[in-house]
C-alpha cells in the first residue's frame, strides 16, 4: 500500500478508563484512520483507470473524492488578494524578444495549437494549462535553470480574487487536524517524481 506509513501512525490509542472523553476519541481517532484508509484506496484505484485508459472514469472518481460539494472540506484552500503579482517564464534555444504584437504568446499556448502540448505535470496531452509562479526563481526552477539570456518573463496580476488549492505537506510535528490529514494523499500523488521527464509518456 502506498500510502501505508500515513494511517499506520493514526493507531487508536488505548483507553486506561471508561471516561466518555476517552471514549470518543478513541471513536473519532478510529473514524479519521479508516477514512484515510479508504481515501487511499481511492486514488490507487483512480491511477489504475488512467492506466487502463478510463480516463473519464478516474476522473469522476477523483471529483468525488475531493472536489465533490460535501467533500470539498477534506481541502486547504486559499485565496489571494486583487492586484497580486504573478510570473511566468518562457524560455528558447535562441534569443527571441516579444513585443506588443507578439504578447499572446505569453499565455498558455493557443488551443488551436494544442498539438504541441505534451504531458506535463499538471497537464495531460492536448489541453493547455496556465502555468504562473509568485517569483522568477521559482519560474526559472520550473523551467530547468534554462538559460537567461534566452528567457522572456511576463508579470500578471489578478483582476479578482483567486481560489487556490494548498498543496503544502504540513511542516514535520506540527499537529494535523483532519481536514489537513485527508488531503495529505492527494498532496503526495501529486508530488511523485519523474523517472524519465523526456518521456512522450509521463505516467506520474
Amino acid at each position: 500500500m502506498i500510502y501505508k506509513t500515513l494511517y499506520d501512525k493514526l493507531k487508536g490509542r488505548s483507553i486506561d478508563n471508561d471516561s466518555e472523553s476517552d471514549v470518543v476519541h478513541s471513536h473519532r481517532m478510529c473514524e479519521s484512520k479508516q477514512k484515510l484508509h479508504d481515501i487511499c484506496d481511492s486514488i490507487i484505484d483512480v491511477i489504475k483507470k488512467v492506466e487502463a485508459g478510463h480516463r473519464s472514469s478516474a476522473f469522476d472518481q477523483l471529483y468525488e473524492l475531493y472536489f465533490n460539494k460535501d467533500k470539498r472540506n477534506r481541502l486547504n484552500m486559499c485565496d489571494t488578494e486583487i492586484g497580486t503579482s504573478f510570473y511566468r517564464m518562457r524560455s528558447a534555444d535562441n534569443y527571441t524578444q516579444y513585443t506588443k504584437n507578439t504578447e499572446d504568446e505569453m499565455y498558455h499556448i493557443p488551443f488551436d495549437k494544442r498539438y504541441l502540448i505534451g504531458n506535463e505535470r499538471y497537464s495531460l496531452t492536448g489541453f493547455p494549462t496556465f502555468y504562473l509562479s509568485s517569483s522568477i526563481y521559482s519560474c526559472w526552477e520550473e523551467c530547468n535553470r534554462c538559460n537567461l539570456d534566452f528567457s522572456n518573463v511576463a508579470l500578471f496580476k489578478n483582476s479578482d480574487k483567486l481560489l487556490f488549492l494548498d498543496m503544502l505537506l504540513p511542516k514535520p510535528n506540527s499537529s494535523i487536524q483532519d481536514k489537513t490529514l485527508l488531503g495529505i494523499p492527494l498532496i503526495l500523488a501529486s508530488r511523485l517524481k519523474v523517472a524519465h521527464d523526456k518521456g512522450k509518456f509521463v505516467p506520474e
